[in-house]
């Protein structure tokens, strides 16, 4: 599985163009990945599109294939660092403000989140990786407003124990 830091350095594909991916949105609740911000380097109207991820197929190593045509990159809504929120978008969590996070468990500072992996085929955040230990997602409690910080149902003790990722 790749991790989500990874998936940001790799290439949207669609066979006649490939777009840098600029950012991740995805479900807080879930981890479901709900679209991806590219790049068209002013090769359409927009900077940067939104995509949603239904249009991706799985992901694989190194370059996402986009299955989206011309007259669909110029249709795709606009995206912009720092502007007015997109309603598709507003509610989801942004990879870029959770990585480096601080993670707080049942004992307090825990540790940092340095990635968290994505299944190839689901679309879905499955795992954290906490200070270097890989947490299943289902232990996230709770995803702090403005992504200062994350708290999970576990302590540094049972942090420890988990494998390595």
């Amino acid at each position: 599985m790749p991790g989500i830091s990874d998936l940001r350095m790799w290439m949207a594909n669609t066979g006649t163009h490939r777009f840098a991916v600029r950012e991740v949105f995805f479900r807080g609740r879930t981890g479901q990945l709900g679209y991806i911000a590219l790049h068209t380097d002013g090769l359409f109207d927009h900077e940067d599109i939104l995509v949603p991820v239904s249009r991706f197929s799985p992901f694989d190593e190194g370059d996402l294939c986009l299955y989206l045509s011309d007259e669909e990159i110029r249709a795709a809504p606009g995206w912009a660092e720092g502007a007015e929120p997109d309603p598709r978008v507003d509610r989801l969590e942004r990879v870029s403000h959770r990585i480096g996070a601080e993670v707080f468990g049942g004992d307090g500072p825990i540790g940092t989140l340095d990635d968290m992996r994505v299944s190839r085929v689901g679309y879905a955040i499955t795992d954290l990786i906490i200070s270097g230990r890989k947490v299943p997602y289902g232990r996230l409690r709770h995803m702090s407003e403005e992504g200062a910080h994350i708290v999970v149902n576990l302590d540094a003790a049972e942090l420890a124990a988990l494998p390595g990722a």
